[in-house]
């Protein structure tokens, strides 16, 4: 076979599907044996909530996209260009960055979000922005569909202005006659919509695509909840049909009316440009940098996922244009066969893909795939492919190019080249854009299956922040979102003079880094992620006495442990849907105090879980908290509370809960403190502060007065990235979690660094996104928060 025959091209669509699409489907026939995880909602109800949310962002958006696309197709043909290029590469940034931006809109602490809680409709407030951020997101679909529509059949547009028609006749009329393409529209945004999961997750709204997720965090796999899987594939399909049978339709610009594009820019910049717009603004006055400081290298890692994935997605675009340009009717369906599955694939709930391409890797055992960013390049491409399919369909679409290949049908991949380079040019253009900005933006498929790692993809980085309010890590990502999207727009308009688009609704570079082992000892596991005893869905607060170790993990339960991890008991926390406690802490007594953060009190239980005080209020004032954190007992009998949120500060107490007095606010300076997570008293009464936010220990007097600030920002030795747990093993040393940096490392009073403990990943003695710590009889427990478990370890071994 010669080398440059356009056969091997075609050929080369075999291995692509195998890999990415064919074999993970097959793997998922033989999962081993489920496990008993049980769903803790009703799939009913899940279903009938994905529902209603679903067609209700769907019809909204269309409302409002639909007439915008009309108007759109009347534009001359640069500015139809620019316009069409714009919705595009909206539609490349997600839907929870516009969800966040309006989320900050009003931060805890502000009047506005007093306002809401004083009038109990922060639940309400909540959805309604996670509904106004999908609407946001969304309109561009429809709109970008009667563009098209319009732009290819626009008598209607002649007819009505001919006829002198009303608004309303013209509105009657265009949905008699559009219907069908206003349905498809719909069931399109709809599809869309259902697999959606950082959205409704950070919304706490319980659908589709965010319970799978959750139940395959929690140990389970998508069998657990198979009418959920069921309805996942179903829309998945749906939507790969609606979207495979668009046209590719021919412009024609006989009826151009060249109206106003004022509307259409209003309704962008206050849907979609603002509230990023916004943020973005936010991230450069805010200690915008502090990504860049942060995470240097997890950026590094994205931009090599990104380019790898982006270049498959490119070799797709140019076999399926290899496929499309034949004349060989048998040829012709593979090309449809291999189009479809692309777009299958990508409407699928996350999850579902997720899980796939990790159980089939898992299965193969192939750590030079699964131990590796490589995993995610698979199943980024997977989710990304088709818009390379559907690129290179509309390659091939024109009709001087059928003309030609009818006539002299091309033998070879130069003669193809020369044949289709502007068109091929365009594609690869866009594709790459479009497909670097979803790889950086693909939150929830990344999450899932990025491994253990010191420099993992920003995403990870970038859903923790918004979870765990941190909104310079969120903006500046947001930021580096919006660069993306807008280098690419304006490298395709100059590259490109051409009208382009009706397609696209919606190598390896890798370096794997090493890390020094630090001591592991005799390390031993306890637990897993799971709903039943003995297993966590993501353990966060912790604390010990001489007898128990109490956890509290996302799902609301407390679990007791004795020191040597064997399961003793559990009750579920009387919570609200809101959110769980992220601090507990034993008293003298063996009660249990607990930072209820998000019911924004502390909570007092005996040993049986009997409530024997509660104190705390929302509100800023004295007495009054946003997100406790963390509680602290003094040689005096006071009671220390961290919390923020905006009050980020120590609020000191009685044992009666009676207020005493402040210490800090929020900031960065000496006696300022972002995001104050844990609290340790030495024995003569001094406070260590784990200062989150700002990277940093703050050892300050009973009375607020600071005595030294240890560490700084940073993965060295005696430096930290998010200490959220602090501890001390003996009266001279603590132990610091480190959730930033995946380890624990130890000091002396003064902050002399003593070495570490733990590197990234999910072996014993490995740890991802670690919480907490506590002390046992014979060493300390850590909340591995990552891992859904607790490490014990008999003694602190620890290397510097």
């Amino acid at each position: 076979m010669n080398i440059h025959s356009l056969l091997l091209i075609r050929l080369a669509a075999i291995p692509l599907a195998l890999i990415l699409i064919v074999f993970p489907a097959i793997a998922l026939l033989f999962i081993p044996t489920v496990s008993e995880s049980s769903f803790p909602y009703s799939s009913v109800g899940v279903l009938l909530r994905t529902f209603y949310w679903s067609v209700g962002v769907a019809v909204v958006a269309t409302t409002i996209g639909w007439p915008l696309g009309v108007r759109i197709a009347t534009f001359r043909p640069q500015t139809y260009f620019v316009f069409v290029l714009v919705l595009l590469m909206s539609l490349s940034i997600p839907a929870y960055a516009v969800y966040y931006a309006w989320w900050q809109a009003w931060p805890a602490g502000s009047w506005l979000h007093n306002y809401i809680v004083e009038h109990e409709l922060l639940s309400f407030t909540t959805k309604s922005c996670a509904f106004v951020a999908l609407v946001g997101w969304s309109w561009p679909i429809p709109s970008l569909i009667s563009a098209m529509n319009n732009r290819s059949v626009n008598i209607l547009q002649s007819l009505h202005v001919l006829d002198g028609a009303s608004m309303l006749q013209r509105f009657v009329h265009r949905v008699r006659v559009e219907r069908r393409s206003l349905v498809l529209a719909i069931l399109l945004v709809a599809s869309i919509t259902t697999g959606n999961t950082t959205c409704f997750d950070l919304a706490q709204i319980h659908t589709v695509g965010n319970e799978l997720r959750a139940v395959v965090a929690g140990g389970g796999s998508i069998l657990n909840a198979p009418w959920l899987s069921f309805a996942g594939v179903a829309v998945a399909i749906v939507a790969a049909l609606i979207l495979f049978q668009g046209k590719m339709y021919k412009q024609k610009q006989s009826a151009v009316f060249n109206r106003s594009s004022k509307p259409v820019l209003i309704l962008w910049f206050m849907f979609t440009c603002l509230p990023l717009l916004v943020g973005a603004l936010f991230s450069i006055r805010n200690d915008g940098l502090q990504l860049w400081k942060q995470y240097g290298g997890d950026l590094f890692v994205s931009t090599e996922i990104g380019v790898s994935t982006s270049l498959l997605v490119c070799l797709i675009a140019f076999v399926s244009a290899s496929l499309y340009i034949s004349q060989s009717p048998k040829i012709k369906i593979f090309a449809n066969i291999f189009t479809i599955s692309w777009i299958f694939t990508a409407f699928l709930p996350a999850s579902i893909v997720s899980f796939a391409v990790g159980n089939l890797w898992n299965q193969l055992d192939v750590d030079a795939v699964q131990r590796t960013p490589v995993i995610l390049i698979f199943a980024q491409t997977a989710r990304i492919g088709f818009v390379g399919a559907l690129a290179g369909r509309w390659v091939t679409c024109c009709p001087q190019t059928v003309t030609l290949q009818q006539l002299n049908p091309v033998p070879s991949v130069p003669l193809f080249v020369q044949a289709l380079r502007s068109r091929l040019v365009q594609a690869m253009c866009v594709v790459f854009a479009i497909s670097i900005a979803m790889s950086f933006a693909e939150v929830s498929l990344t999450t899932q299956l990025a491994p253990p790692s010191t420099n993992q993809p920003i995403a990870v980085a970038l859903l923790n922040a918004m979870h765990y309010q941190r909104p310079q890590i969120v903006t500046s990502a947001i930021l580096v979102m919006l660069v993306i999207a807008s280098v690419g727009a304006l490298s395709i308009l100059i590259l490109q003079k051409k009208h382009f688009f009706v397609v696209v609704a919606g190598c390896f570079l890798i370096s794997c880094s090493s890390n020094e082992d630090a001591p592991k000892s005799q390390a031993t596991s306890v637990g897993s992620a799971g709903y039943s005893d003995g297993h966590f869905i993501t353990p966060r607060a912790i604390d010990g006495n001489k007898d128990f170790v109490a956890v509290i993990d996302k799902s609301g339960r407390l679990q007791r442990f004795n020191h040597k991890g064997k399961f003793i008991s559990s009750w579920n926390l009387e919570l609200s849907g809101t959110g769980f406690p992220t601090g507990v802490s034993y008293d003298n007594e063996g009660n249990l105090w607990i930072a209820d953060t998000h019911q924004n009190r502390i909570l007092v239980l005996d040993e049986h879980g009997d409530e024997l005080l509660s104190f705390g209020e929302y509100g800023v004032d004295e007495g009054q908290f946003l997100y406790p954190t963390d509680i602290a007992f003094g040689n005096d009998g006071e009671v220390y509370v961290s919390e923020y949120g905006g009050n980020d500060r120590i609020t000191v107490f009685d044992k009666q809960g009676e207020f005493i007095r402040v210490i800090g606010k929020h900031g960065t300076g000496e006696n300022e403190f972002r995001r104050p997570q844990s609290i340790a008293i030495d024995d003569k009464g001094d406070l260590f502060v784990a200062d989150s936010g700002n990277h940093r220990i703050v050892v300050m007097h009973p009375s607020g007065e600071v005595i030294r600030i240890i560490s700084s920002v940073g993965r060295g030795e005696s430096e930290l990235l998010y200490p959220y747990g602090i501890l001390f093993d003996t009266p001279d040393t603590f132990i610091v979690c480190e959730f930033g940096n995946n380890r624990l490392q130890r000091f002396s009073r003064q902050g002399e660094p003593l070495g570490t403990w733990g590197n990234a990943g999910d072996g014993i003695g490995d740890l991802r996104t670690p919480w907490g710590i506590a002390l046992t009889k014979d060493g300390f427990v850590v909340a591995d928060t990552g891992n859904n478990r607790l490490q014990l370890s008999p003694c602190i071994m620890m290397t510097k």
